[in-house]
């Protein structure tokens, strides 16, 4: 996010190096008025381009909030954004990341009538649910990032890549889907109160660790715009164990499976599959709401991991599901 001229440059140029030795796709969010005129981070993202390692996003004309523009307006600068980066790159981007997160219903509008099919902002501007296919305009939020705001040292600061996998895990979980959203700042050296143009190799190697780490629970890294087209679909016949009475989304497998070895912890585990049975994306047999419960027991939990490494049955792992919401530890 933020790719911009003069500014952090040798930064950006790293982070893009980086996802192409690792034949990594990214998402790149540019600000169409900023970038142009520095030959070295052009012709990075001209060179990443022509090998197929980076897609486009509109990151807007300026980086202001959008929802400081009427209608409008917004279109205005839509419109002129994409003008500018078919003028450099010879691409359209149907991806909107708005500026500082912030959009409204008129910037939706606005999108969808200039042919744009996403927008991702963070999770916090946002609200679930986010509907994962047959849709010709889709919502993937950031659930996950490399770096955070810290008010009190006023800057963005890198985090380690157990947290930003933690995130990542939880988004998956209760979303089926986690966007990851890198920002310049955090992989660049801070001297004098102020970002250096200069490589933080300690984040970087955050970084690196992160990719291994999601590789190695073989998930997918793809484009932000090909999310519907993998992993995390629920519908279709194909992609749900069934029965009588209950269906469950094959990729629930996966989340026993990290929930038995420590990824997801009980309150995200409990949350996804609530979300999941509430907006009938998973159905299970018609049971008793119970009250007060609180605490899982062991046996549910190695209940999970055996089902995820298919040594007990289906009816096996509902029979723990439907138990904790006897119990009233699961509310649905």
């Amino acid at each position: 996010d933020d790719i911009q001229d003069y500014w952090l440059t040798d930064v950006q140029v790293e982070l893009l190096d980086l996802f192409s030795e690792k034949e990594i796709p990214l998402t790149v969010g540019i600000i169409a008025n900023d970038f142009g005129n520095d030959a070295k981070i052009v012709d990075a993202v001209k060179n990443q381009l022509a090998d197929n390692r980076i897609s486009i996003a509109n990151h807007g004309l300026v980086h202001n909030p959008f929802t400081n523009y009427d209608k409008q307006e917004q279109n205005e600068m839509i419109v002129e954004a994409n003008k500018k980066i078919h003028e450099l790159l010879n691409v359209n981007p149907k991806i909107f990341i708005p500026p500082e997160n912030k959009f409204n219903k008129d910037t939706k509008e606005v999108l969808i009538e200039n042919g744009f099919t996403h927008l991702s902002a963070a999770l916090f501007s946002d609200s679930p649910p986010f509907l994962l296919e047959q849709k010709s305009f889709y919502r993937f939020p950031q659930m996950a990032e490399t770096g955070g705001y810290v008010p009190s040292q006023n800057r963005i600061v890198g985090v380690s890549a157990d947290e930003t996998f933690s995130d990542t895990m939880t988004g998956l979980n209760e979303h089926g889907l986690a966007v990851i959203t890198l920002h310049p700042q955090e992989f660049a050296v801070f001297e004098g109160g102020q970002y250096v143009n200069e490589v933080n190799q300690e984040q970087i190697d955050e970084l690196s660790s992160l990719i291994e780490k999601i590789q190695s629970q073989n998930i997918s890294i793809i484009f932000l715009e090909d999310i519907q087209y993998n992993m995390f679909k629920v519908t279709s016949e194909n992609q749900v164990i069934s029965s009588e009475s209950y269906t469950i989304p094959k990729w629930i497998k996966n989340n026993a499976g990290w929930w038995r070895d420590g990824f997801l912890d009980d309150e995200s585990f409990v949350q996804g599959i609530q979300f999941l049975i509430t907006e009938g994306i998973m159905e299970i047999p018609p049971t008793t709401q119970g009250v007060g419960g609180t605490e899982i027991p062991q046996w549910v939990k190695t209940n999970a991991g055996w089902w995820a490494e298919n040594r007990i049955s289906d009816d096996d792992f509902v029979n723990g599901i439907t138990y904790l919401v006897n119990q009233g530890i699961m509310v649905v």
